[in-house]
């Protein structure tokens, strides 16, 4: 007899299987589309990286914001 929980673990395993079957199924018969939809999605991602600019003043970088001593860095400057 199987428990409840070796049950409800079949159906899971069962869903996962059978969507990855789809999926390389679909990869298999056309790549082309999948490779451009990879691409895109990843361009996609990346397109925040235009406004990345990098930090360089030693303030900002090691003293922490918005605290005490930021206020008494400042005071002392």
């Amino acid at each position: 007899m199987t428990s409840c929980t070796e049950k409800f673990g079949n159906k899971i395993e069962g869903f996962i299987s059978g969507n990855f079957s789809k999926l390389g199924n679909y990869v298999g018969l056309k790549p082309r589309r999948t490779i451009a939809f990879v691409i895109f999605i990843a361009a996609l991602s990346s397109a925040g990286f235009v406004r990345f600019t990098t930090e360089n003043r030693g303030e900002k970088l090691w003293v922490p914001q918005n605290t005490i001593a930021e206020s008494e860095t400042d005071d002392y400057q």
